[in-house]
This record gives C-alpha cells, sequence and structure tokens, in this order.
C-alpha cells in the first residue's frame, strides 16, 4: 500500500474513471460519522502514519487546509490487496484505484458477516468487511460488470442488484452489457433510481436475431412488486423474435406463477408487473421473443415518457400492456404513455410491430390509459389476426388520446372488447392524425352486449390508402379501406367533431348497429361516403359527405357477417342536414333497402346538393322529409333544338348513368317542369330533356342551368 497526501489524493481522484471523484474530504468524513473519525484519528496500520492529527475537534473531524504535510493522508490500495490483508484490525480511510471500481472504503468491525460483492463490500483474508463511501449512485462497474460487448455481465449486475437498498440508485455507465446468464431482476424495492447514459449504456443478450423457432428466453430487465420507481436513459433490448412465450405460462396461475415465468422465459426487454408509482424515461427498447418490448402488466400509477420501440416483429406490439399477471381489482390500473414513439428501422423488419400501443383489459378488470403525442409507424399484424396492425389499441379499457400521430398502420386507433361486452368504456381521441392507414383509420369492435361504450372523436385527420391490405382476403371486416370501421353491434354512441376522413373505399363502413352523431364533419370515400348495415341512428349535421362512384349514402337495416351473411334487420334512423351533399356519378345520392317496419325515419333538409340527387321516392319510411329544392346538379348547354312543337336541350353529363331530373331552372330563375328526358342521347354522357313549347330563347347553347330531381 501506498501512503499519500490529500492533495495528491485530490489530483488522482480526477483521473480516476468511474471513482466517486468528487466526494470531498469533509464529505468524506461527515459520510462516516463520529465512529469513523475518531477510527481515522488513530494510527494507521503500520502505527506510525496518522490520519486527521492535530489540535481541536475541527481539525480532528475535518483535517487542516491543504499543504501542512504528509501527515494528513490515506492508504492508496488495490481491491486484491485489501482481500489479502492478514491484520485483525485496520483503522483509517483506504482509497481503491482499481480502474471502474475506485473508491473510499472503511473497515466495518462490527460486520463479521456481510458478503464480498466487489462494489460496495470487500472481505479481506482476516475477516474484516470493508465498506465503501459513497454518497450517490451504485455503479454497475463496481461490482465487476465491463461493458464490453464481449463479457456476459449478468452476475456481475445482480450484485449490484443485491447491493441495492430502498432510496439507491444503480448506475450504468456508457458500455454494451451482455445479459446471457438470465433476467436482471429489482423486486420488493421502493423509492429506486436505474439510470445511465442513454443510448450509449445498452444491455441485450448476445447473438440478437438469432432465427429459432418458439423458444422460452429470460427477459432482459424486469421490474416487480416495487414502489415508486424511475427507469431512465438506457437501451433495453431482447434477444429477438420468437426468443421468448410468455402466453405458454397461462397455466402457472396468478401472482408469482405466470409473473416469474414471464421474468424467465418472457423474452422481453423491460417487463414492469405488480409495480406501482412507475416511470419509464427515455429508454430505447428494440426486439422481443412475445407479447411486447415493453410490457407493463397489473400495474398501477406508470408513466412512460419520451421512449422509443421497435419490435421488427408482426406478432408483438412496442409497448403492450394487461392484466395478466395478477387479478387484483381494487388498483386503479392507470398507464400514461406521453411522447413515445415506435416505428421501423434500416436493418431490422420492414415492419416495426403488431401494434404501437396495446392495452388490454378484461371484463371486471378494465384498464386506464392517457397517450399523450407520439409517432407510430409501419404497424402490422400476421394474417392470423386481421384486426390489428394499430397505432394505439384499447380494448376493455377507458382511453384518451391526443395528438397520435400514425403513418402506413393497417389500423389507426382500435377501441373495443372480447367477447360479449358487458363494461361501460369511454374513448377519447383528440387532435390526432392517422395517415397511410391500409384498412381503416378508426376500427371499433365493441362486441354485442349490455355494456355502455362511448367514442368521442375530434379534431382529426384520418387518410386511408385507396385498396385495404387485405383486400385479397373474403373477410368483409377488413376487405375493404374505409375511415372508420364498426365490425359488431355497439351499444353507445360515436361522436364526431371535426374530423376530416378521405381516401378509403369507404368513408364509414358499419357492419352492424350503432348510433352516430356527426357534427361539421367531412367524409368521402371511393366507393360511398356512409354504408351501414343493421340498422342504427345517424345524425350528420353540417357533414359533408361525397363519393366518387356509388350512391353517397347507403343504408340496409339487415346487419351482415364477415363472411357477407346477414343476421337480423334493426331499426333505421337516420338525418342529414345543414351540409354538402355530392356523388362523384349523378344518381340518387341515397340507398335505403329494408324490411317493413324498419326504416322509422329519413329526414333529409337544408343540404347543398353539388351532385346527384335526393331520390327519396319509393323508399319507405314511417316518417319522411326531404327538401327538394336543394337537391340539383348544375349543367351547361350545348345543344338546343326544335322538335316538333317542343324544345329539345342537351347536357354533357360526365358520367354513364341513369339521370331522372324532373325540373329545370334556367340563368333567368324560371322554373320549367321536365315531362320527358332520355340518357345517353346519341353518344354517352349526352342528357337530352324535352320541354313544352319553343322556349330556345331561354336556354341558349353555353347556358349554365340547374337540373331538380324529386
Amino acid at each position: 500500500m501506498k501512503i499519500v497526501n490529500e492533495e495528491q489524493l485530490n489530483q488522482q481522484d480526477t483521473e480516476q474513471a468511474g471513482s466517486d471523484s468528487g466526494l470531498s474530504r469533509r464529505k468524506l468524513l461527515a459520510m462516516i460519522g463520529a465512529a469513523g473519525a475518531a477510527a481515522a484519528a488513530g494510527p494507521l496500520l503500520s502505527g506510525t502514519v496518522g490520519f486527521a492529527q492535530g489540535n481541536g475537534v475541527t481539525n480532528s473531524v475535518y483535517g487542516p487546509p491543504l499543504g501542512l504535510g504528509p501527515e494528513w493522508c490515506v492508504r492508496k490500495t488495490t481491491i486484491a490487496e485489501l482481500r489479502a490483508m492478514t491484520a485483525t484490525v485496520a483503522e483509517g480511510i483506504y482509497y481503491v484505484t482499481d480502474s471502474g471500481k475506485g473508491g473510499h472504503f472503511h473497515a466495518d468491525a462490527s460486520d463479521t458477516s456481510s458478503a464480498d460483492n466487489t462494489g460496495t463490500i470487500l472481505v479481506s483474508a482476516s475477516g474484516l468487511r470493508f465498506k465503501r463511501i459513497y454518497n450517490g449512485a451504485l455503479d454497475a462497474l463496481w461490482f465487476g460488470a465491463k461493458g464490453d460487448g464481449s463479457t456476459d455481465d449478468t452476475a456481475a449486475i445482480r450484485l449490484a442488484i443485491a447491493a441495492m437498498q430502498n432510496g439507491d440508485s444503480l448506475y450504468f455507465p456508457a458500455g454494451e452489457y451482455i445479459v446471457d446468464s438470465g433476467c436482471l431482476l429489482f423486486r420488493g424495492l421502493s423509492n429506486i433510481t436505474i439510470c445511465g447514459d442513454g443510448v450509449n449504456s445498452w444491455l441485450h443478450p448476445s447473438g440478437q436475431r438469432t432465427p429459432t423457432s418458439k423458444t422460452s428466453f429470460h427477459t432482459t430487465m424486469a421490474i416487480d412488486q416495487c414502489v415508486s420507481l424511475t427507469i431512465r436513459d438506457l437501451r433495453i433490448e431482447s434477444k429477438g423474435e420468437n426468443w421468448g412465450n410468455t402466453d405458454a405460462g397461462t397455466g402457472a396461475g396468478w401472482g408469482d406463477g405466470r409473473t416469474n415465468f414471464a421474468i424467465e422465459k418472457g423474452g422481453h426487454a423491460l417487463l414492469v408487473t405488480r409495480s406501482g408509482n412507475v416511470v419509464v424515461e427515455n429508454i430505447v427498447g428494440r426486439l422481443c421473443g412475445s407479447v411486447g418490448v415493453f410490457y407493463f402488466s397489473s400495474c398501477d400509477d406508470v408513466v412512460v415518457r419520451d421512449c422509443f420501440s421497435n419490435a421488427s416483429s408482426l406478432g408483438y406490439a412496442m409497448y403492450a400492456v394487461d392484466n395478466w399477471c395478477a387479478p387484483a381489482q381494487q388498483m386503479r390500473r392507470t398507464y400514461n404513455f406521453i411522447n413515445c414513439n415506435g416505428w421501423n428501422e434500416p436493418g431490422y423488419s420492414p415492419y416495426s410491430a403488431k401494434a404501437g400501443i396495446l392495452v388490454e383489459g378484461d371484463p371486471g378488470m378494465i384498464l386506464n390509459v392517457n397517450v399523450q403525442g407520439g409517432i407510430f409507424k409501419n404497424c402490422t399484424i400476421g394474417g392470423d389476426y386481421k384486426i390489428l396492425g394499430c397505432a394505439v389499441g384499447a380494448v376493455y379499457a377507458n382511453a384518451n388520446v391526443n395528438g397520435v400521430t400514425s403513418d402506413s398502420c393497417l389500423i389507426g386507433y382500435l377501441a373495443g372488447a372480447r367477447g360479449t361486452n358487458a363494461e361501460n368504456m369511454m374513448h377519447t381521441v383528440t387532435g390526432c392524425s392517422f395517415m397511410n392507414n391500409r384498412v381503416t383509420g378508426v376500427m371499433l369492435d365493441f362486441k354485442a352486449g349490455t355494456g355502455d361504450s362511448q367514442l368521442y372523436l375530434k379534431d382529426t385527420v384520418i387518410r386511408t390508402k385507396e385498396t385495404s391490405h387485405w383486400s385479397g382476403y373474403n373477410d368483409l371486416r377488413v376487405k375493404y379501406s374505409s375511415g372508420i370501421s364498426n365490425l359488431s353491434y355497439l351499444k353507445g354512441t360515436v361522436h364526431l367533431s371535426n374530423v376530416s376522413m378521405a381516401g378509403g373505399e369507404y368513408g364509414m363502413y358499419m357492419m352492424d348497429y350503432l348510433d352516430l352523431n356527426s357534427q361539421s364533419s367531412e367524409v368521402s370515400g371511393s366507393k360511398s361516403a356512409l354504408t351501414v348495415y343493421g340498422g342504427g341512428n345517424y345524425e350528420l349535421y353540417g357533414t359533408n359527405v361525397s363519393s366518387d362512384l356509388e350512391h353517397a349514402l347507403v343504408f340496409r337495416t339487415a346487419n351482415i357477417t364477415q363472411m357477407g351473411t346477414s343476421m337480423a334487420d334493426r331499426e333505421l334512423r337516420m338525418a342529414a342536414a345543414y351540409g354538402i351533399l355530392n356523388c362523384g356519378v349523378d344518381q340518387n345520392l341515397f340507398s335505403i333497402i329494408g324490411t317493413a317496419g324498419h326504416t322509422k325515419s329519413v329526414v333529409v333538409k337544408d343540404n347543398v346538393v353539388k351532385n346527384g340527387y335526393i331520390g327519396l321516392v319509393g323508399i319507405y319510411a314511417d316518417t319522411k322529409t326531404f327538401d327538394e329544392m336543394l337537391s340539383y346538379t348544375t349543367a351547361i348547354v350545348t345543344a338546343v333544338n326544335f322538335a316538333g312543337t317542343n324544345t329539345s336541350v342537351h347536357f354533357a353529363l360526365p358520367k354513364d348513368k341513369h339521370y331522372q331530373y324532373t325540373k329545370i331552372i334556367n340563368e333567368a330563375g324560371a322554373v320549367s317542369p321536365i315531362p320527358v328526358s332520355y340518357n345517353d342521347f346519341g353518344s354517352r354522357g349526352v342528357y337530352r330533356i324535352i320541354l313544352q313549347g319553343d322556349v330556345r330563347a331561354s336556354f341558349p347553347v353555353g347556358a349554365v342551368c340547374r337540373l331538380l330531381a324529386l
């Protein structure tokens, strides 16, 4: 051992990487307390060199000013030298200089049982316990972790975890830590922090993304039964696709059985179970063997902030939440995701995950989730379960989603239940952008049941691809692309406010009953704006609807199954008012088909009709109200002739469809009846009307007229 004075020691402190070099001599003595100071004031091992010699209490405890000579010193040593020490008494302070493990130690003669853990406790050959003096976080390197990208650091990190007490922190300096020998488990601790240097502190198993069939593999890091825990500024990854199988542990039983199974065999990057008041912040997570990269089960008051995830898989989620580990119903089970992101990356799978954030509660154990901000891209599911691939999914959950952006996911937002639903749920989606959806922007699947579910969709933009990702499959739930789709009976109401949806084959595609109230929104589809099966209550106020190829609004009182079978007729009530109605093909804007007694009311009034017409003649309804003067199309006169005693007027209408206009208004505002009209007169797209008498002067070539239909 080498004796050094304080000035030399301070210089070495600044050069010692990984040591607590900021620990001043005054702090050092204050931390070891009066007993430690008294021991330090006695002779050192040689009996000739003193520490804190001098006059008075102040000098005895804090030492004199720098530069008073070599008698003010500590012993410079190594871990090996301390372990080899045979003396039975050791007084004073020892400064360990081992790379990455440097720091101050003192002997604790009262401890005769603590085990040597390399980091905070060293045991000499004579049985003395030397204990590290520190006032910050525990350092993984102190315990023998290398962080060199090749050494298996599992055992060393586990020593660090075992040394943690409530209130402690564990720090991972920048490095690549291999975790091959089992999970890094933090269990039963409170008020602790786990932290690193951001993406430069990387924990993962070796052999990542090695192809394999489904197998069990440990989770990289797990938190269980902890309270008030923060984990931040790390990069945590698992081994990859199929390296894990949490779902196989269902039979292990609630509580410890399932939890330990997920820890030991689940293959997650980060697993948090049965814990409360947890903050996960600035963590980059990649890859998983099952369920999700980040997997939260049976927790309460969890905040996940500023994280990134890439499952690089068609079968697993970026962030997964459920009740799988424990069924305790008294917990509030609240999860908050703030500015969390995820997408596929170069060098990984072209698909990022089966879902960005997937929250799955249970009957009687509804989850509560708040999602604020975040971007999710390329979420896609394999062909086995086609109604996932969503940016955000909330099943048996109350959800508040604000400011989320999705791009090129199959589904923007999924809401629903499993099995017959008896739960009341609330979903609020505000200020989101669901772009380039490959199936639908919002998918609803609440199942039939007594539960009342509400969806409030506000200030949101939905843009969907022209054809569905699943267009080649005979499954009507996903065969067509849409802005919003409803797959099953919904007891509750969908509320739209300032929502814009376009691009898909259908603006809204409803396979079964629901109530919809739309205010100040825009709904369009290449086939139809709104296609409804199974009746329902539809109120479109100030809502602009348009279609390119078919009727803008299509209603059927009979519902339809995924294979196309009609099952039951339900009552239909619809109203469209104060909006703009438009059909690219100049035809009836409405198609309403139902059995007698099921179409209860149809109200269409105070709308502007850009193209097409409102033709409700022949449509049976208990109550039917519409405003004919606003159902029109405008057209330019291309030819006018005298036909016998009457006038023939030609219009070039660009669509090859059947027109049935009954009145015409010329530029002067004069209204004339149309007793006879002909479609495709002479060539495709030419519409000819016959007016009584010689009125050629009222309809010159080039005049813009309005054609009306009852």
